[in-house]
């Protein structure tokens, strides 16, 4: 109440303000405490109806009518959010660019903002504590975004299908063997006229808003591709058929999760995440996940699965000692296959034909190929420009380029390049992987 009535005696009485407030008793007005300036130099005032508030501002501490300065306080470990924006905002020759992807938006606290926005598409959504987007709550561009602090929305992580704007599925022509690569928010289909790329038939497979696609793998006993997110995190597929829509495999603990095998044999897939340092592996429903290797890597990036043998193989450029190691599937018999004259390890594959491991270093600029017990070791192409991933089909090498923003074909024979590809759209390529009507060996 802002009033109170005060006995005089008999049958008197009087009309009192409150405290706080001011006026004859019957009309009462706030008294704006904050205009005496009550509190601390240092301190914030904040005016109540009846009375006021006292906070010391940032960097001083208090009851508000005496505030002190803090003293120096070590540097915190950067949260989770923090450190998502930094791996996507990587400037470095090895990073993502910025131009295009979602960037996530932290709190004073380094905690997820409720509501995310992507800045280039418009999209916007809500996140939960770990920054996974609950479902139901993406809006288009245009609209009003959700109130992430409303009653009735989910606070569990999204179901199995992604709350995305349908995307737009469109599956290659009839093509017996297709390159499908990824470009940011797309996967892209480039066919292949035998060993030649046919460039007139390229198009886009698949459109995700919001995403930046990195490594890709194909289960050709399924007819579905696989990707890595790095804006998102997650691990995902989708069947190449008209319509289809995303499905989420993976959505918990990942943070830069980049390289992606498929052994369609076994039913299993691997990947590598180049932050938390990682191999990783479960069956392809994202169930039965568990670590197959989390020590003595640094920066992991690639990594390839050869069903025939039940071998694994992934590239770690650390600067300091770059190497490609190999294992069973089970993640028994690790070692080592190449650690001298090589750089920036990006691109792996493994050429069915020889039974060779193969590599792109962005690095030394070599496309080199070796015997998995590490002989025979012999250069491919000697000058590639900023290869980034790179697979293998009937003596070609066909690989992702930064420097051309492109695929480039070359023959394993004549060591010369054969083809090249230069999508519409000039932004980086990232993974690359082949699809085709059939199985392959390997």
């Amino acid at each position: 109440t802002t009033a109170q009535c005060v006995p005089l005696g008999g049958q008197e009485f009087q009309c009192q303000c409150a405290t706080g407030y001011r006026g004859d008793g019957r009309n009462c007005y706030d008294i704006d405490e904050c205009s005496s300036s009550p509190c601390h130099i240092n301190g914030r005032c904040v005016n109540r109806l009846g009375s006021f508030d006292c906070h010391c501002q940032p960097g001083f501490y208090g009851d508000g009518f005496l505030c002190s300065q803090l003293a120096a306080q070590p540097e915190r470990t950067k949260t989770q959010c923090e450190h998502h924006r930094d791996s996507v905002q990587s400037t470095g020759p090895e990073g993502y660019p910025v131009v295009g992807a979602y960037v996530p938006q932290c709190d004073d606290n380094g905690l997820y903002r409720p509501l995310q926005c992507h800045g280039s598409t418009g999209y916007c959504w809500c996140v939960d504590s770990n920054g996974q987007e609950r479902a139901g709550t993406r809006t288009p561009p245009g609209t009003q975004p959700t109130d992430c602090d409303g009653p009735g929305l989910p606070s569990v992580a999204p179901p199995t299908v992604r709350p995305l704007p349908r995307p737009d599925v469109t599956p290659p022509p009839h093509a017996d063997v297709t390159l499908l690569y990824a470009q940011g928010q797309k996967i892209g289909a480039l066919p292949l006229s035998g060993t030649r790329l046919d460039e007139t038939s390229a198009r886009t497979l698949l459109t995700l808003h919001g995403s930046i696609v990195v490594g890709l793998a194909y289960d050709c006993k399924e007819n579905h591709v696989y990707w890595t997110d790095l804006s998102a995190r997650t691990i995902n597929r989708a069947a190449m058929a008209p319509g289809a829509e995303p499905e989420i495999l993976i959505n918990t603990n990942l943070v830069s999760p980049e390289g992606l095998a498929v052994d369609p044999n076994r039913r299993l897939m691997f990947w590598v995440d180049s932050n938390t340092d990682l191999i990783e592996t479960s069956n392809l429903d994202g169930s039965g996940r568990r670590t197959l290797f989390g020590t003595e890597l640094v920066n992991p990036r690639a990594i390839i699965v050869v069903s025939s043998t039940g071998t694994l193989y992934w590239t770690d450029w650390n600067r300091e000692a770059p190497k490609i190691e190999s294992s069973t599937v089970e993640g028994q018999n690790r070692k080592v296959v190449v650690s001298d004259g090589i750089g920036l390890p990006n691109a792996l594959t493994y050429d069915t034909t020889s039974g060779q491991v193969c590599w792109a270093d962005a690095g030394t600029k070599r496309l080199e190929c070796v015997f998995p017990d590490g002989t025979g070791r012999r250069v491919v192409h000697p000058s590639l420009n900023y290869p980034f991933n790179m697979v293998y089909y009937r003596s070609h090498f066909y690989f992702t380029d930064w420097r051309r923003d492109g695929v480039i074909a070359v023959n394993k024979e004549s060591s010369q390049i054969t083809g090249e590809y230069l999508p519409d759209q000039r932004s980086h390529l990232y993974g690359i992987t082949i699809a085709t009507s059939h199985c392959l060996s390997g």
